[in-house]
């Protein structure tokens, strides 16, 4: 489990907001780059669940993803959503001017 402060330090941006983001009530993502190139983004159910989606992963390189809880216990996403943020990583992985 990743903790809620280092991610947002990673994603430039302050805890309160993304803890303010876990608790709107609205499933939320954004993407980033973090400082080693690696394209991540950060989801939330908006119930208190937080998860990162990394897209490199140990086993398959950048041909995976690694999906991690960030201070909690469980995290809820639709199928839809997850394909959408998985069909995003890909892209920005293989695409040489992803911003």
């Amino acid at each position: 489990m990743k903790a809620l402060a280092d991610i947002a330090k990673s994603a430039d941006i302050s805890e309160e907001t993304l803890r303010m983001f876990s608790c709107s009530f609205e499933p939320l993502h954004f993407m980033y780059e973090d400082e080693q190139g690696i394209y991540k983004t950060i989801y939330t159910d908006g119930d208190g669940g937080l998860m990162l989606f990394e897209g490199h992963c140990e086993m398959f390189g950048e041909q995976g993803v690694c999906m991690r809880l960030i201070d909690c216990t469980y995290c809820d996403i639709s199928y839809s959503l997850m394909t959408k943020i998985m069909q995003e990583l890909e892209k920005a992985n293989n695409s040489e001017d992803f911003e």
